[in-house]
This record gives structure tokens, C-alpha cells and sequence, in this order.
């Protein structure tokens, strides 16, 4: 019987902020057992394994960042709904570091709730490309490039890959400047 008070809940927000703390790759359940005060085998009592918690992270992590994308978002367009989730999605990595870690793993095809989640989340920025006037063919292309693009970048500003001393957040307008621009060249 599960300790009187440990829930999924609770021990799923001990662990975002445990790899929000120390990253990612420090998830045990020896360690996140020490942080709730409890025996690592009442971890299994919620979670099967790691792999499943790891799992949960993922959900919990790719419904977190639609809603700040849909926060975002909201009563804005074009150019500027763009830039706004553009903003909130490298707030997001950097604000919740292992979250956004935990959210990398890819269960398209085999977990249908971040399926449905990473879905949702993707329409947002579809449906900001749609003030852009491009092509519906064009929306998976574009949808790759953004994320990579912004991927790329919050990887290495948060693993300090760009330690030449001009400033971040310039760099990032160009980052931002540079998709407007590749998204833009879609309406010739």
C-alpha cells in the first residue's frame, strides 16, 4: 500500500523541480526517494519504472509549453504572434532546464496522451503560420524548421555554447528575424 499521502502528483512536481535543480540526467529514484523522504521501492508503487515516470515527465513537459505557446499566442498574429511564442518557448527551456530535457525523448506511436499533446502544441504554431498566408503544404516544413531553429538555439545558450561575448538576446531577435523571413519567402 502506497505511503499515506505520496501520490503521482506529488512525487511528479518533486521531480520536475529535482531536474529543474540538478538536470536530467541526475533522475533516480534513489534520489528523488531521499528528497520525498520515503524507501525507493515506494516509488514503484506509482510508477512501474523509470521509464514510466520519465514518460509522465514528457506529458507533463509538452503540456506545459503548449500552454505558454497558446498563452502566447493568444489575441495575436502574424509577425508578432511568431515572436511572442518564439519568446515564450526559449522562456520555457529556461525557466524548467530539465523539463525541457525530459521533453526531448520522442513516444509519437507509442504513448497517445503526448501524441495528442505535442499535436495541440504543434497546431498552435500552425495556426500562427496560418496569419503568414503560406501554403497549407508547406506547414509540416515550416513546423520543423521553427522548432529546430529554436531548438537549436535554447540547447546551446543553455549548455553555454555561445561564448563569444555579443549579447544573447540580440542574437535571438535575429533568430526570431531569420524564421519571419524563411517563413515569408514561402509566399512567393
Amino acid at each position: 500500500m502506497p505511503r499515506q499521502g505520496l501520490t503521482q502528483d506529488i512525487i511528479l512536481n518533486k521531480t520536475v523541480q529535482l531536474i529543474n535543480e540538478q538536470g536530467y540526467q541526475k533522475l533516480s529514484f534513489v534520489l528523488l526517494a531521499k528528497l520525498l523522504d520515503v524507501k525507493p521501492p515506494a516509488m514503484f508503487k506509482h510508477f512501474k519504472n523509470m521509464d514510466q515516470l520519465k514518460e509522465s515527465l514528457t506529458l507533463v513537459s509538452v503540456k506545459m509549453l503548449k500552454q505558454k505557446l497558446q498563452d502566447a499566442a493568444t489575441g495575436r498574429a502574424g509577425e508578432e504572434a511568431l515572436s511572442s511564442i518564439c519568446h515564450a518557448y526559449r522562456d520555457f527551456a529556461k525557466a524548467n532546464r530539465g523539463l525541457y530535457q525530459a521533453m526531448q525523448p520522442s513516444y509519437f506511436g507509442r504513448n497517445k496522451e503526448i501524441e495528442q499533446a505535442a499535436i495541440q502544441l504543434m497546431s498552435i504554431i500552425i495556426n500562427v503560420l496560418k496569419g503568414f498566408d503560406v501554403a497549407e503544404e508547406h506547414y509540416i516544413h515550416l513546423l520543423r524548421v521553427i522548432r529546430s531553429s529554436l531548438h537549436g538555439f535554447v540547447v546551446l545558450e543553455l549548455e553555454y555554447g555561445f561564448g563569444m561575448t555579443a549579447n544573447i538576446d540580440i542574437s535571438f531577435e535575429h533568430q526570431i528575424n531569420a524564421i519571419i523571413f524563411m517563413i515569408k519567402s514561402f509566399n512567393d
